[in-house]
């Protein structure tokens, strides 16, 4: 029912569209650059591809990113009214959620920015409208301006 490497704890959400969330949330390895070296990191998120008839076709990919001490869950209720419009993530950021943390590798904003840096690059490899809530804005803008060539827009 839900993915390995969600806690047993999952089991006893009751909120329906965290539950059905979670039923679609994956793991993925992507290779980050960090200072102590390449670190494959097992990266939680969820994606709805863009369907034939998307409203929407020449839109870039959309990823969202959650506020502090959170994960994707955080948009258990945009993400379903976004499905179907085009292509659109949601990722849990370096050091939250339910995303691999190397206890090796410390948790601060050129970590965080590198992480997303080799998402968008390799997984997504398109500029992007990124979305942010609370630190995800956070991020979003600090991403923005480090890497303005793979950001079409900023919310």
């Amino acid at each position: 029912m839900f993915a390995h490497f969600l806690p047993s704890s999952v089991a006893e959400i009751q909120d329906t569209g965290a539950i059905t969330l979670l039923q679609t949330i994956q793991r993925r390895i992507v290779e980050v650059p960090f200072q102590q070296g390449l670190t494959a990191l097992s990266t939680a998120y969820v994606h709805f591809a863009p369907q034939s008839s998307s409203c929407f076709p020449d839109t870039p990919p959309i990823l969202l990113l959650h506020g502090f001490d959170s994960s994707l869950l955080e948009f258990r209720r945009l993400l379903p009214l976004l499905a179907g419009s085009g292509d659109v993530w949601a990722i849990d950021l370096f050091g939250s959620g339910f995303t691999e943390h190397p206890t090796s590798i410390s948790v601060n904003p050129g970590s965080i920015r590198q992480h997303l840096l080799s998402i968008v690059e390799t997984w997504i490899g398109e500029p992007i409208i990124l979305v942010g809530a609370s630190l995800g804005g956070a991020v979003a803008i600090d991403f923005a301006l480090h890497h303005p060539n793979w950001v079409r827009s900023l919310l």
